[in-house]
């Protein structure tokens, strides 16, 4: 058997002439088989496998493979070059070697050769699938969808990843480039049969492959190691290098009209608000006001026209923005095109078509006017000249913010008939990242400092020329999303994180904190908002927002300099759910499973920085909706309890930790302790203290919900300490220069926030003694509150604030709490 092979400590390739098949395995994980694959290419609508291969090793010790299909007279040359770090970059051209004009449909870089024998190692169906695209993404079980003799289908957009617990190993693949098309990854998998299928390539748009041409196609990198999350930064960090992604120093605070008005705002609506955000709002970071989906004339997608509840003009609404201190933002679907706009009645041969007719539309607009809509040919010079000249007049009536939403249209596979054939564009990407670079270079061009939103299910067309990326489905109105819902869009969340600050700035839909909802829901969302570390884009009508929520969404401000990590995608963290009406002991030894499904991310964690302590925050989040009682007509909330190791939270069990949970003020304790209550009487009463036990080892924390719960756990100090505030959701980055003084025995610092907001620190370690406290100056109560701690109310005077805490005998020791 002729077989061409090459290797690292990571990798090894080898390629057999005889079978006209490549394998893929690893030295590190032994138990990885990629094998055999081959390629596949659709030319003229007929699908077509290579009779031959051959390989030879190149300069950087990796191998160059050149596929045949003498049918046709094409070629398939592939450079495998092993990198540093466990990486492998695959190059890819296809040549035509004939005398013809052939339309490329699609092409598999890489696919199982029927029969395989493809494993992820040991007890594979066990391994965990990531797959995402630009508003979902998920981690599941590769075995969860399907039951025996039944079939579950995977698809990934941009990159795909396999994590096997067992061998506690994972192999990405990533598309190292989105020129023309949209890389995507394809499994099948089937009980009894094991994969089935499992595809690296791509749509090839109907691209004209001219005679004696080579076409460059999209690369591709396989990367290795132990950690499934790290992989994915790495792999997020290589694109940002490779295509000068340039991301925001901070990410943006804004407010948005859609959920309080939708089509019903109205200029005064903005100013209303503007008006207040001046006031609350400014000083903590808020920037720009977006006029969402109602400004347009007829409320047209791709209007640029205002309507009579803007009569004075965008120019004008800007003008007054400025006057108060916030950039205008403005919503626009640029590519989309109601069968009402003038350009379906004029220019139709801007419209892209599919195989029956041009223009072909690809659905209805859902809100009014209702109708079709069609997607804008941007191959088309005069289509590109009408998006530039349009774009620019927004730029010079102010808009220095622009959320491009509805833009994936012109990618739907179906609409492949354009004007340009040599530019893709239904089936690939290439047609929406010209579009893309058109309105990039547009705004920046007349105001530099702007900033551009990237809304589209198909997220790497704006890679590069966008700021922001919206990296979830829409999170909607409060009271009215369920809470299955709101758990898998929040998990869709927890699986982009990686993305944050290395392929932009994300943003997690709109936050709406106001009524209907209750209180609870809107700590949920504001939690996720800020530990995402993306852009806050406030979705509250402000001249109605209760004072309750008021202090919610102020806690959130400024948002978060990087992102959190969820722990729980790849490594579960035990959780346990029980209803008490089910019996108490029975049930809550069983496991909350999501082998049945798509994984839920629960558990997420921020390390905080501040010039004065190190802490982290711990996030848990239950999902659950209430339990319905069927014998009588009542709903009952879940219990969930949290068994969760000090080493998952990078913490030394043999440190001592203080714990304050921000939603409530609560100081929890030192832990850890040996203290559980639970072991004596199992009852309701238990869950009154949150943290169920500490032990060396482990953390548990009880609570119902829906519900959320943010710990601050920092080193336990042995004199008083600050463990937490009410102000900022970090409990500690709005304070500054917090030092204590052993001889005067005064614990000092200052909190920034701006002046005129009213809240509550908290310190632990007094141990009763006789303290004084002062707020800028003057004296001020001191509370007592839980597990020996104090609360000092303050009113900020400024925006930077001096408080001073003096205990009596200068030398306080701390009792064991």
């Amino acid at each position: 058997m002729a077989k061409t092979e090459a290797s690292d400590n990571y990798f090894r390739i080898y390629v057999d002439s005889e079978d006209v098949s490549l394998g893929i395995t690893s030295p590190m994980w032994e138990t990885l088989r990629l094998e055999p694959l081959l390629c596949e290419i659709q030319v003229n609508d007929r699908f077509y496998q290579p009779t031959e291969v051959y390989a030879n090793k190149s300069d950087e010790e990796g191998l160059t493979l050149t596929w045949n299909f003498p049918e046709i007279q094409f070629s398939l040359v592939q450079k495998v070059a092993f990198l540093s770090d466990g990486k492998l970059l695959m190059k890819s051209d296809l040549i035509n070697n004939s005398g013809e004009i052939s339309t490329l449909n699609s092409l598999s870089l890489l696919r199982l050769k029927s029969p395989g024998v493809l494993r992820f190692g040991n007890e594979h169906e066990k391994s965990l699938i990531y797959e995402e695209g630009g508003y979902w993404a998920h981690v599941r079980q590769l075995n969860s969808l399907c039951s025996f003799n039944q079939e579950a289908t995977g698809r990934s957009q941009f990159c795909w990843e396999v994590y096997n617990p067992i061998d506690r190993a994972a192999l990405l693949i990533g598309y190292m480039t989105f020129r023309r098309w949209l890389g995507v990854v394809k499994i099948n998998y089937k009980q009894g049969d094991g994969i089935t299928e499992f595809i690296v390539g791509f749509d090839g748009g109907d691209f004209p492959v001219e005679p004696k041409s080579v076409i460059h196609l999209e690369e591709v990198i396989f990367m290795l190691g132990r950690d499934p999350w790290l992989l994915l930064e790495k792999f997020g960090d290589l694109i940002k290098e490779k295509h000068g992604i340039k991301t925001l120093n901070a990410p943006p605070v804004s407010w948005c009209s859609w959920y309080p008005y939708r089509h019903d705002v109205t200029e005064e609506d903005i100013l209303e608000n503007a008006k207040i955000a001046a006031g609350r709002l400014k000083a903590l970071s808020l920037k720009y006001v977006k006029v969402d989906l109602g400004w347009q004339k007829n409320f047209l997608p791709s209007s640029y026209e205002e309507n009579e509840r803007f009569f004075h003009g965008l120019k004008w609404l800007s003008e007054e923005l400025n006057k108060v201190g916030f950039n205008l933002g403005i919503w626009i679907a640029p590519f989309t095109i109601s069968e009402f706009d003038y350009v379906y009645r004029d220019h139709l041969e801007w419209l892209l078509g599919d195989e029956r007719e041009k223009p072909s539309s690809y659905g209805a607009w859902f809100w009014k006017p209702y109708g079709k809509i069609y997607a804008l040919d941007l191959t088309h010079p005069d289509a590109q000249e009408y998006l530039r000249k349009n774009i620019k007049l927004l730029a010079e009536k102010g808009a220095k913010y622009f959320k491009l939403d509805f833009i994936g249209g012109p990618c739907n596979p179906s609409l492949r008939r354009r004007h340009n054939p040599r530019i893709v564009a239904g089936g690939g990407v290439e047609a929406v990242r010209l579009g893309s670079r058109i309105i990039a270079e547009t705004v920046k061009s007349v105001n530099p400092d702007s900033i551009i939103l990237n809304c589209n299910p198909y997220e790497v067309c704006g890679l590069g020329y966008f700021d922001l990326l919206y990296t979830c489905n829409d999170t909607g109105n409060t009271g009215v999303i369920p809470w299955s819902t709101m758990k898998e869009n929040y998990t869709t969340v927890a699986c982009h994180l990686w993305k944050n600050h290395r392929l932009g700035i994300i943003e997690p839909s709109c936050l709406c904190v106001g009524l209907p909802g209750t209180l609870e829901e809107a700590r949920i969302r504001a939690t996720v908002a800020f530990l995402s570390g993306g852009e806050i884009d406030i979705s509250d009508d402000l001249t109605t927002l209760p004072e309750d929520r008021w202090q919610i969404l102020l806690s959130v401000l400024p948002p978060a300099p990087k992102s959190a990590k969820p722990l729980d995608l790849f490594e579960p963290i035990p959780v346990k759910t029980f209803a008490y009406s089910e019996g108490f002991k029975e049930v809550m030894s069983n496991e909350l499973e999501e082998n049945s499904g798509k994984r839920a991310s629960r558990v997420w964690i921020m390390p905080i920085e501040a010039d004065w302590d190190q802490w982290i925050l711990l996030s848990l989040f239950l999902w659950e909706e209430p339990l319905k009682r069927q014998l009588k007509n009542i709903e009952e909330n879940k219990i969930a309890l949290f068994d969760i190791k000090w080493e998952r939270l990078g913490l030394d069990p043999g440190e001592r930790y203080w714990i304050y949970e921000f939603w409530s003020g609560q100081f929890l304790g030192e832990v850890p302790t040996h203290y559980e209550r639970t072991k004596v009487y199992l009852h309701p009463g238990n869950l009154k203290t949150l943290l169920l036990s500490s032990q060396k080892d482990l953390l548990r924390v009880a609570f119902s919900g829906p519900s959320v719960k943010l710990l601050a756990i920092r080193k336990a100090r042995k004199h008083p300490w600050v463990v937490g505030t009410s102000f900022h959701i970090t409990s500690g980055l709005d304070l500054k220069k917090v030092s204590w003084d052993e001889a005067r025995g005064e614990l000092s610092g200052e909190i920034w926030r701006p002046r005129g907001q009213s809240g509550f620190i908290v310190i632990t370690g007094v141990n009763n003694k006789s303290i004084v406290a002062k707020v800028a100056g003057d004296i001020a109560p001191i509370i007592p509150s839980s597990k020996g701690s104090i609360k000092v109310p303050v009113v900020t005077r400024d925006d930077v604030t001096p408080w001073t805490i003096t205990v009596a005998d200068g030398n306080p020791t701390v009792k064991n709490l």
